[in-house]
């Protein structure tokens, strides 16, 4: 997983640092832009680089948060992603040979290697644009 995750930080870590700047991350979106982000990775299917980029996101995501001084936001990161793994991902791993299945992934006899975890870049960008426009609309609607 470490060197899968490392191959997939280089490759899409200056993605991850300009999309979760532009969200403007705070607490009070902080959950629901993490979960928006997270549904599009498995949108239409589940693969073992998927969740290779849900731990490369998820990381990235930590590290911003504790860049930008939101460390309190970190614990709850992991909170929010070891739920998402129990209850969206697990009988997926599970029909799949659990962890042995991502070694037998990692080694190239399981499924294609990481070419691009996400349905699109634009979609996830629309995505993250639907989820700063519902942000802004709370904001003024509890204004008014």
């Amino acid at each position: 997983m470490r060197t899968l995750g490392d191959e997939f930080e280089e490759r899409f870590s200056s993605r991850f640092d300009d999309l979760i700047d532009q969200l403007n991350i705070n607490d009070e979106n902080a959950y629901e832009t993490y979960t928006a982000i997270v549904n599009e990775i498995f949108s239409d299917s589940i693969n073992w680089g998927r969740i290779v980029a849900l731990f490369g996101f998820s990381g990235r995501f930590a590290v911003r948060c504790y860049e930008l001084n939101k460390t309190h936001l970190v614990d709850n990161l992991l909170e929010w992603l070891t739920t998402y793994v129990d209850t969206r991902l697990s009988s997926w791993m599970n029909s799949h040979n659990n962890w042995q299945g991502f070694m037998e992934f990692q080694s190239g006899s399981g499924e294609h290697k990481i070419d691009s975890p996400w349905p699109s870049f634009k979609t996830l960008l629309s995505c993250a644009a639907a989820v700063g426009a519902l942000t802004i609309g709370a904001i003024l609607s509890q204004k008014s």
